[in-house]
């Protein structure tokens, strides 16, 4: 009993250590050199338990390998990753009509002219998860350049670094201004996630109310909409409740994740109904960095059993991308 304690004890500071080290980015050497040891130092140091490389079995482990190798170094997952230059590829899918109408685009920050954008806007940076900016009303945001020099200054540090993604890392930092969309309501629509595994979507992960972290609403269906319940910590919904949130266009929006989805054993693509139509969102390889805690043990062992993950279930698309064979 007091060697288990022990155990324990050895553990959390061991991971509080690495931690530290990694928000620090005191692991930048190792995660270029060694990415398979940090890649599997992040799933360690969450979960409590080692990859089972050989015979992975649950979602995030296998998501974990993915991110470690084929989608370690390969231009077709850097290309979509990168939220400007994957346009390119939903124009080249045949799906120029669900991209949404781009404002601008600049390499530096200190070049982006506020004065010659609309007056609602949504900026980002095209390396990073989250930390956009918003703007309702520019008229009525008077420390706006110093918002936008904010997020300038997010891209001294590599993004990819942080969680072993080391596909952001290759992606050339711009700044993309695209027209913000609301509802009639003035906020954000509900964003829909779906989780596409060998060219299927699965699941859908549902975010209502995004413009209210501390009440917004999540939860996850299958491609059916019906309530997939394994996300135990969010407010617990039932399947008749989550039917409001059904999109009109769902079926349109299976068809278009599929599509943009086809050469990849796992993406996951983002998704909006914006006046009835579809809009795109982002392609997303490595959601939560491959650590998604919020999807309970069964969930993973669930969602792991419908992605293959071996050689013989890659796109000759995706393997010709890869560029560690080319080296």
């Amino acid at each position: 009993m007091l060697f288990e304690a022990l155990k324990t004890v050895h553990f959390r500071v061991k991971r509080k250590i690495f931690l530290v080290e990694r928000k620090k980015g005191l692991k930048e050497k190792e995660i270029k050199t060694e990415p398979e040891k940090y890649a599997e130092e992040n799933y360690y140091y969450t979960y409590g338990k080692h990859i089972d490389w050989k015979n992975p079995v649950l979602f995030d482990e296998k998501l974990t390998i993915l991110k470690a190798g084929l989608y370690s170094n390969n231009e077709l997952v850097i290309q979509c990753a990168d939220k400007y230059r994957v346009r390119q590829y939903v124009e080249e899918c045949g799906l120029k009509n669900i991209l949404n109408e781009l404002y601008g685009v600049w390499t530096d920050y200190k070049e982006i002219d506020v004065s010659k954008i609309p007056n609602k806007f949504a900026l980002k940076r095209n390396n990073d998860a989250g930390g956009g900016l918003i703007v309702k009303d520019k008229k009525r945001e008077p420390q706006l350049k110093e918002k936008i020099e904010k997020l300038g200054e997010g891209t001294v540090r590599n993004y990819g670094l942080i969680f072993a993604e080391y596909h952001y890392q290759y992606i050339e930092p711009c700044y993309i201004c695209e027209k913000y969309i609301e509802e009639e309501s003035g906020g954000y629509p509900h964003d829909y996630k779906f989780f596409v595994m060998n060219g299927k979507v699965r699941y859908i992960l549902v975010c209502v109310g995004r413009d209210d972290k501390n009440n917004m609403l999540r939860f996850m269906t299958d491609r059916e909409f019906r309530l997939f319940p394994v996300m135990p910590e969010e407010r617990q919904v039932t399947d008749e409740e989550i039917q409001q949130y059904r999109p009109q266009v769902l079926n349109e929006m299976i068809s278009v994740a599929e599509r943009l989805a086809e050469p990849f054993p796992f993406v996951r693509v983002d998704l909006y109904q914006f006046e009835e139509k579809v809009l795109f969102g982002e392609l997303t390889f490595t959601p939560m960095g491959a650590l998604n805690t919020y999807i309970n043990s069964i969930g993973q062992w669930i969602m792991g059993s419908y992605l293959d993950i071996s050689e013989g279930a890659y796109s000759a698309r995706i393997v010709s991308a890869d560029r560690r064979r080319k080296r």
